[in-house]
């Protein structure tokens, strides 16, 4: 799925979560499959686990099935912040967690002066 989409998307395939006393949960990446337009506009994800202090931690289906799409940030080739949304699925046998940029974090203002 995410590696032909036209849109920008990952896909992380996880080992089932497991507890490790230092980290909490944790789920030790098997591979990611991200699109093209992903790997464009961010970059090769490269982590090799995800734990509860990485910022998609809070996505892990921990006693559930699935989670609902939860807002995290993921920071593009340029340094900027982006609204991503993620979700898991646990298939007992793995955790496939999808993850889709929704739009850039800007802070822009603009000023009018009256005259």
């Amino acid at each position: 799925f995410a590696r032909t989409h036209h849109r920008a998307c990952a896909v992380y395939i996880l080992e089932p979560v497991t507890y490790c006393e230092k980290t909490g949960a944790r789920a030790v990446v098997r591979r990611i499959e991200a699109s093209p337009a992903y790997l464009r506009q961010f970059r090769r994800p490269d982590e090799t686990e995800i734990t509860l202090d990485h910022s998609l931690g809070r996505v892990l289906p921990l006693g559930r099935k699935m989670t609902r799409p939860t807002t995290v940030s993921i920071t593009d080739r340029n340094g900027q912040a982006h609204e991503c949304v993620a979700e898991a699925f646990d298939t007992t046998f793995n955790v496939l967690l999808l993850v889709y940029p929704v739009k850039a974090l800007t802070a822009v203002t603009v000023i009018i002066h009256g005259q």
